[in-house]
């Protein structure tokens, strides 16, 4: 195993050896990512209520019935301190939806949220009204300290979401498919 020699055998081949090479010229030209090096935007945020532990995330994919493929994210507890945790997983969408609602439901000020949102919309609100005042004539409108930590967490980048959250951090649990403070 692993001579590179091969064999003839006396059976008749799968696969032509020439869309077996060509196979291989395609595998070895794809990028490949170690295992474990994918970042999700709500790892390393929560514990798990059950137990203790971190909560991670698995990515999974479903063949639906027209031929495409659909991606979920399912954050579970990694299980690191029982071994025995019994907890289910929440997908990602279900999980935002509970964040987006606890962000209705804190004080911003208190956790430290709300004085580095205001400097990030007063930033948008200088820019724009630079770029819109000058160019259309148009008043930018106010944003809300509280719309605005919704947007980051909806439409942000995994970076903006884990800053965002980080106030959070070690303050967030999941239990039995529920999140809070």
């Amino acid at each position: 195993v692993g001579s590179g020699n091969w064999y003839k055998g006396d059976y008749e081949p799968l696969v032509p050896q020439h869309l077996f090479e060509e196979a291989g010229k395609v595998l070895d030209l794809a990028p490949k990512k170690a295992w474990g090096t994918k970042e999700f935007a709500y790892t390393r945020m929560m514990t798990c209520g059950g137990c203790g532990s971190g909560i991670t995330a698995e990515e999974k994919h479903k063949k639906l019935k027209d031929g495409s493929i659909k991606k979920y994210i399912y954050y579970v507890c990694c299980d690191s301190k029982t071994h025995d945790c019994r907890e289910p997983s929440i997908r990602e969408d279900v999980l935002l939806e509970q964040l987006l609602a606890l962000i209705d439901t804190i004080d911003l000020d208190k956790v430290g949220m709300k004085k580095k949102l205001q400097e990030e919309i007063s930033r948008y609100e200088r820019f724009s009204s630079s770029i819109m005042g000058q160019t259309m004539g148009v008043k930018v409108p106010k944003v809300d300290v509280r719309t605005y930590a919704k947007y980051i967490l909806k439409d942000g980048k995994a970076e903006e979401k884990r800053e965002l959250l980080n106030c959070l951090r070690n303050k967030l649990t999941l239990k039995e498919g529920i999140v809070t403070l």
